[in-house]
């Protein structure tokens, strides 16, 4: 009898308990990425959450919570996914680089001396005015413009100018002698131009090296 009895407690037993793999499987493989294991021991642990729910409810409720744990998990995945693989990507095309773009002067007061991997500027005494334009120009749409230029004396400008040159659709001042990284993000209706200008409060040269510029679509 007591055989028997066991016999049919096995048999009441849910048969899917083991389907899912245990965490000792997969966990060597995602070692060297802490951030996908953590992704995927929230999952297997609301997997074990949810199963436990399952099996303690009747087999006609058993499906539809099996179905909302897959919905989760796929919810889950997807946003990590996005996150680390789409949605941080950015811009990827680079258009233009510092060892592409040409250099045009706006003024013949200025000095442009490229020398190796940097672009010297010396601007002229003019309070505000443009300085030197970049080629080729920025196509319509969303385009992104990273730079790096150390500010020896003065204070410039750059920005982006509208097709018609008649108005800036992005600029920033730098007026910080150093090292100054920064990022324009600005989508263009049509054609733009970025110019360096100079940008002081009183008629005064300005002297930078532009060390990195990309622009990227």
């Amino acid at each position: 009898m007591l055989l028997m009895a066991r016999a049919a407690h096995r048999r009441s037993m849910p048969r899917h308990r083991n389907r899912y793999p245990p965490r000792s499987i997969l966990w060597p493989s995602l070692t060297r990425l802490g951030r996908i294991r953590r992704v995927f021991a929230t999952v297997f642990s609301t997997i074990e959450d949810d199963m436990t729910v399952a099996q303690s409810s009747s087999k006609k409720n058993r499906k539809p919570v099996l179905a909302i744990v897959a919905v989760v998990i796929i919810i889950v995945i997807g946003v990590f996914v996005y996150i680390e693989f789409g949605g941080n990507s950015g811009p990827s095309q680079v258009i233009a680089s510092l060892d592409t773009i040409q250099w045009v002067k706006e003024i013949p007061g200025n000095t442009v001396t490229k020398d190796g991997n940097q672009v010297s500027v010396v601007t002229d005494d003019s309070m505000v005015s443009y300085q030197i334009e970049a080629l080729p120009k920025l196509p319509a749409g969303t385009v992104t413009v990273r730079y790096r230029i150390q500010l020896t004396n003065g204070s410039i400008m750059v920005g982006i100018l509208s097709a018609d040159r008649q108005k800036w659709l992005a600029n920033s001042e730098i007026n910080t002698p150093g090292v100054n990284d920064k990022t324009m993000t600005v989508n263009l209706p049509s054609e733009g131009t970025l110019v360096i200008a100079n940008n002081r409060p009183e008629k005064g040269q300005s002297s930078f090296e532009i060390e990195k510029m990309d622009f990227l679509k």
